[in-house]
């Protein structure tokens, strides 16, 4: 296995910030009255960004 790279961290990044916004939708669907749509918009910006930001770099 070869050395982690700069870019091997960044598409670590996304795939949290992926794993994130999926756990939040999970949490949506039963969280009844209590339902935060917000914190989905904000956790689906912050990985939209960091994907847009790999692409940059790495183009």
């Amino acid at each position: 296995m070869g050395i982690p790279t700069i870019q091997d961290m960044r598409l670590a990044e996304v795939e949290h910030l992926h794993n994130v916004v999926l756990v939040r939708c999970r949490n949506f669907m039963h969280a009844g009255p209590r339902r935060d749509p917000a914190s989905i918009r904000e956790a689906l910006q912050k990985y939209v960004d960091a994907v847009f930001d790999f692409v940059t770099e790495v183009d």
